[in-house]
């Protein structure tokens, strides 16, 4: 039986499931935040918007303002979407539609709505599960927050409903998936327990003692230990699409802004436009130095019985990490946290021994690269020897660090 908080509409030809604004708390007024910016973001096309169009309507513009006006609408549009996302986080709720031979999703927030749908047959489970509390600690609310997910045939994954109780959402999981049967498709649904942390941050390292093949990085002996050299990827590919998205916001924001600055009539309001405009191009030359940065970074990592130096240079700045053998616990390949075009980005982790603090470096290495890299220099880092830096000894990954 559903709970009373779901509103239930039942017809011959679909059901519809209501689900009420999500209770996330305090953290609603976060949605706050990028709905001042979009309101900033727009304030000043918007109103030369209203300028141009009053000024080609009385007579006394030309048709280069009315392309100019329908340009800077398109701007204006998509900067009203984080103005949607932060309705969406104050105000939220999600209405789930099932049909013959189709799943409908619509996130509704005042007059803001946003629908997505999956067929039956591009079904293959649906799955239940959320966060979950460190052992010894008081969960938080959130921690009673979870989510219902689609999985697709193909692997892809859409969600149903995200942000609810479990006691909320449990029952209209199992009433979905016995409409669905009804239809003619059957699914499983699945309960997702989280992992621990450590499960879930370790991706285990492959014995890979050979430089992958391509892989521009050297590794050279140093006598007692060896020397990575891991060299800039490029600016483009290194940047994650930061430089060429920097490079397209400052082009129009360049445009936007000579055309404003140049149509008023004062200094005063020329200099406000140029002050308000100066916040977006800090954005998009902050992005470009982040791309820059990240772009043009060098790695040098220096390993022997004693110690491990790692240090980082770029065309912007430089930073080194020291550590001493004994303050080595484990050198791993683990997951970033980060996700790039639906990628999970991938790291070198140096932790400390029990309890002690990670360090997550080379994000941009391949899996195959960092495997290789933290076998060596775990290795090394346990008093291992190896005759040529080329083929380091194969680590038994149950044995303690030094």
């Amino acid at each position: 039986m559903l709970p009373r908080e779901i509103t239930t509409e039942r017809s011959p030809e679909r059901t519809r499931f209501d689900l009420p604004m999500r209770d996330i708390g305090p953290l609603r007024f976060f949605g706050l935040l990028p709905m001042l910016f979009a309101v900033v973001f727009v304030w000043m096309p918007g109103r030369e918007i209203v300028r141009m169009a009053t000024r080609n309507l009385s007579g006394h513009g030309s048709s280069f303002e009315w392309v100019f006006v329908v340009f800077l609408s398109v701007f204006v549009i998509v900067g009203l979407m984080p103005f949607g996302i932060g309705l969406f986080i104050l105000a939220g709720r999600t209405r789930v539609t099932v049909t013959k031979d189709k799943l409908s999703m619509t996130e509704l927030a005042g007059p803001v709505w946003w629908s997505r749908k999956v067929m039956f047959d591009e079904v293959e489970r649906l799955e239940i599960g959320g966060a979950k509390s460190a052992d010894g600690q008081t969960p938080s609310f959130l921690a009673n927050l979870c989510g219902i997910t689609v999985i697709l045939k193909n692997g892809k994954k859409t969600p149903v409903a995200i942000g609810y109780p479990r006691t909320l959402l449990q029952p209209l999981v199992a009433e979905i998936s016995s409409l669905m049967q009804r239809r003619g498709k059957t699914v499983t649904v699945a309960e997702i327990t989280p992992k621990p942390e450590s499960d879930l941050e370790v991706i285990e390292t492959e014995h890979r003692p050979e430089k992958p093949t391509g892989s521009p990085i050297e590794l050279t002996s140093t006598g007692s230990g060896a020397e990575f050299s891991v060299p800039a990827r490029g600016l483009f590919k290194g940047s994650y699409g930061l430089i060429q998205f920097s490079i397209f916001w400052c082009t129009i924001l360049s445009v936007i802004s000579v055309s404003v600055i140049r149509g008023e009539s004062s200094l005063s309001d020329r200099m406000a436009a140029l002050g308000f405009f100066s916040i977006f191009w800090a954005v998009g030359i902050g992005m470009l130095v982040i791309g820059v940065h990240l772009g043009t970074r060098r790695w040098s990592l220096k390993a022997d019985h004693s110690q491990l130096q790692i240090t980082l240079k770029s065309a912007l700045r430089s930073r080194q990490w020291r550590w001493a053998a004994s303050e080595i616990g484990e050198i791993r390949v683990g997951d970033s946290r980060t996700k790039v075009n639906g990628r999970t980005i991938e790291q070198l982790q140096i932790l400390g021994p029990p309890g002690g603090r990670k360090t997550g470096l080379l994000s941009g290495c391949t899996h195959e690269e960092l495997a290789w890299i933290a076998t060596t220099l775990q290795g090394i880092s346990r008093g291992q020897t190896s005759e040529s830096p080329e083929a380091p000894p194969r680590i038994d990954h149950s044995q303690k660090a030094r």
